[in-house]
């Protein structure tokens, strides 16, 4: 059960929460199962704190510390993590749909099974982190820094990671879709038995591959005429995060 003091502390103003923070660095704050919902937390203290479980829907935590936090389970649909601290935080099954994660720090992160689908790690800090079983359907990880991570068994259909830096990434059993891979750096990663279907290659060529993930050019595709380039790319996240769809 959450602690209803430390409920209190934090819906009382930022300035006041990341004071007491700084007044009691041995207390770690229980603020789990709790709704928070449409909250601006921007700037906040959250870190080592148990957020389990917690419903942060619609609330803004750009720029937050949330290094160490136990966030598992816990729900950011259509939040704002912006510039946000998220190392070694544990996101293991969290709910980060549509959610702006755009030059967030998640290095380490455990975000086992975690649904990013249709969310923006634009220019992310992601190495070493774990996403096994993740879901990154339709999220943006233009010039993310991926290396190292492990992307195995990930849904990664219509996900673009377009000038992304996947060196070392564990992309084994990935479902790679029609996922944008141009211009990125996929040096020493390992894509054994991932999917590749009408998949945009570093090269800009189009690839499929069988069930073992043995890439092969597609026959019934023809090479791209023009490859998206970065101003493509850093054009679509200005756009309202609502247009962001599920593809089937």
């Amino acid at each position: 059960m959450a602690n209803e003091e430390h409920i209190s502390l934090l819906k009382g103003g930022i300035d006041g929460w990341n004071q007491w923070r700084r007044d009691n660095p041995d207390i770690t704050p229980d603020l789990s199962s709790s709704e928070i919902r449409g909250k601006d937390l921007r700037g906040s203290d959250l870190s080592g704190a148990d957020l389990h479980g917690d419903s942060f829907a619609g609330t803004d935590l750009s720029g937050a510390d949330l290094t160490g936090a136990d966030l598992t389970r816990a729900r950011f649909n259509l939040g704002d993590l912006r510039d946000a601290t998220l190392q070694d935080a544990n996101l293991i099954e969290s709910k980060l749909q549509a959610v702006e994660l755009d030059e967030a720090d998640l290095r380490d992160a455990d975000m086992i099974r975690a649904d990013l689908s249709r969310s923006a790690l634009i220019k992310a800090d992601l190495r070493g982190a774990n996403l096994t079983g993740a879901n990154l359907r339709g999220a943006r990880l233009i010039m993310a820094n991926l290396q190292g991570a492990d992307l195995s068994r990930t849904n990664c259909t219509n996900a673009d990671f377009i000038e992304s830096d996947l060196r070392n990434a564990d992309m084994s059993g990935a479902n790679l879709t029609k996922a944008n891979l141009c211009g990125a750096n996929i040096e020493g990663a390992s894509l054994d038995h991932a999917k590749f279907d009408a998949t945009v290659m570093p090269d800009g060529s189009v690839q499929t591959g069988d069930a073992k993930g043995s890439p092969q050019q597609d026959q019934s595709t023809q090479p791209l005429q023009r490859v998206p380039d970065r101003r493509d790319a850093i054009s679509r996240q200005n756009r309202d995060r609502h247009y962001w769809k599920n593809d089937d």
